[in-house]
């Protein structure tokens, strides 16, 4: 079975998004409104579990995404963003979508190390 990590950024308006993988890596951008995140999601129902979603704990911005996961039966994290950026070290180059990236790999680095 195929793991996959989907990390993602949270801000006010949109949820950058990358989703990792063992075959590579897919970038996505969408609205921070229920109805996006559900339409986002659910081609990932039929392999639920081995899907893991980590996200940085941004205050109310995750309460749309926090209300989609109610029924999500996959491994979620909510990551305190000092507890990432020490553990990635000095890093250059910051936006969104770097920010995404970083997400879906550390959680993609622990769920590989994990197993």
């Amino acid at each position: 079975m195929k793991k996959t990590a989907i990390g993602i950024d949270i801000s006010a308006k949109t949820l950058d998004i990358c989703v990792k993988s063992e075959c590579g890596e897919a970038f996505f951008v969408i609205g921070n409104d229920v109805s996006s995140i559900k339409k986002f999601l659910r081609p990932f129902r039929k392999n639920i579990q081995e899907i893991v979603l980590g996200m940085e704990n941004t205050g109310r911005y995750n309460w749309n995404l926090y209300e989609v996961l109610e029924d999500f039966q996959g491994t979620v994290f909510v990551i305190n963003p000092l507890h990432l950026s020490k553990s990635l070290g000095l890093q250059r180059g910051k936006n969104d979508k770097v920010d995404a990236k970083r997400i879906a790999e550390f959680i993609f680095s622990l769920r590989t190390s994990a197993r």
